[in-house]
């Protein structure tokens, strides 16, 4: 046991930076996750239930359109700055370009969510507050978050979310003070989003000494195209995920939503801490293929098991502590919440394992087409399955379906890692 606990000690010491950009990383989304409990119950208290589905839906809607703009730029571009990190001139020409491309996603998103939103009674009753959640969206092309993530210099983007999330939580309690002020929730949350976004935009300039480099059709067009098997990949991950809530929508009631979402909520805290690794190991990895593919798959080996443990114990705890949970962070009434909770518990787990096969191993070594097959193939097939079940049993079913659906995609990778001789699970 000892000499396991030297080994993990020497192993951390040498990853010191890997280690110190999942510890910003971790700072940055607990904190993300401590601003709405803070701010959730106050605002339900004051906008439920009329119009709090209403704020908790057009965020939904634009969440699609943010997945567009973003096109998965935290991952994809990694591997370009990674070849080219200490070439100045090639990092200022991708930083342009990125936010070039970002910016006219985001404009044709905002051209085509209008039309959208003006051809149904639905969206155009309340077309302040798609408005107001949009602005988001613009917060984010500026927010160059893959940007410090790129050079591991994640501390930066973790002060100034602390800092500028902090300021705006006190508008929600000073100026929400009654249901007709609904629309001040998304302005209010957007808000803080073009701040953040505008402060890191000219710190990265800074920080990371940005040239001006006109933006080039040839560049944006190579971005686009390269990674196009990627974002795909990405949509159809959010088909599977993010449309459970729709479905719910569409064949049950708000009810039914709110108690699917609650339990939702509190998995998807657990899962960003798999996100956060991630994300900070990516760059890393990508650095280690250029010298060594034996050396890389090694490294990934220590990362599995070591976080597959701590995953593991992440889902026993929410598992047994799952009525606990609901009773603290929601009221009685959403106990029914509980039995989702059960079920999605596992989540982590087995988000971490095929985050680990797919972002860290089958990106890095190139095999992005057969990642967005992975995806479509099981996009569709969860949705064929959900909907059935959601309606000829209950709600609970869509949980099930979406764990089944990860443990299949899991499954899936693993094999065709090992096809490829990429084991990650255990040493021969």
């Amino acid at each position: 046991m000892k000499q396991k606990i030297a080994k993990l000690k020497h192993w951390l010491k040498n990853n010191k930076t890997i280690v110190g950009n999942i510890f910003s990383l971790g700072t940055l989304q607990i904190f993300n996750y401590i601003i709405p409990l803070i701010t959730l119950p106050y605002v339900l208290r004051i906008l439920w239930p009329e119009k709090f589905w209403v704020v908790a839906f057009m965020w939904a809607f634009v969440w699609y359109f943010l997945i567009i703009v973003n096109y998965w730029f935290s991952l994809t571009t990694t591997r370009d700055i990674s070849i080219h990190r200490e070439d100045n001139k090639k990092i200022s020409e991708i930083f342009w370009n990125v936010i070039s491309i970002k910016l006219i996603l985001s404009i044709l998103s905002f051209i085509f969510s209008l039309i959208i939103v003006f051809s149904f009674e639905i969206f155009s009753n309340e077309y302040l507050v798609f408005l107001f959640s949009f602005i988001m969206i613009f917060g984010d092309v500026f927010f160059p978050i893959w940007m410090f993530q790129w050079m591991e210099k994640m501390k930066y983007i973790t002060i100034i979310n602390v800092i500028v999330k902090s300021l705006f939580l006190l508008p929600i309690f000073i100026f929400v003070k009654t249901i007709d002020d609904y629309y001040l929730v998304p302005l209010i949350s957007s808000l803080s989003f073009i701040t953040t976004g505008i402060i890191a935009f000219i710190m990265a300039i800074r920080v990371f000494r940005i040239q001006f480099v006109a933006p080039s059709v040839e560049v944006m067009k190579y971005q686009l195209v390269e990674w196009w098997h990627v974002f795909v990949s990405t949509l159809f991950i959010s088909l599977y995920t993010t449309s459970t809530t729709f479905i719910l929508w569409l064949f049950t009631n708000n009810t039914v939503v709110w108690y699917y979402s609650s339990a939702e909520k509190v998995v998807k805290a657990f899962q960003w801490l798999v996100w956060i690794i991630s994300q900070a190991a990516y760059p890393n990895v990508a650095q280690k293929l250029k010298w060594s593919k034996d050396k890389t798959i090694e490294f990934l080996q220590k990362i599995t098991i070591i976080i597959w443990g701590i995953t593991f114990i992440m889902s026993i705890t929410l598992f047994i502590g799952s009525e606990l949970i609901v009773n603290l962070l929601f009221w009685k009434e959403f106990l029914n919440s509980v039995a989702i909770l059960k079920i999605l518990s596992f989540m982590p787990f087995i988000i971490w394992l095929a985050s680990i096969f797919i972002n860290l191993t089958m990106l890095n070594f190139w095999y992005k087409k057969e990642v967005s097959k992975i995806y479509i193939k099981y996009a569709i097939i969860s949705i064929f399955i959900s909907i059935p079940l959601t309606l000829l049993y209950n709600w609970v079913w869509m949980a099930i379906s979406v764990l089944l659906t990860e443990i299949f995609i899991t499954l899936d990778v693993f094999f065709f890692l090992k096809k490829k001789w990429i084991n990650l699970i255990y040493n021969k």
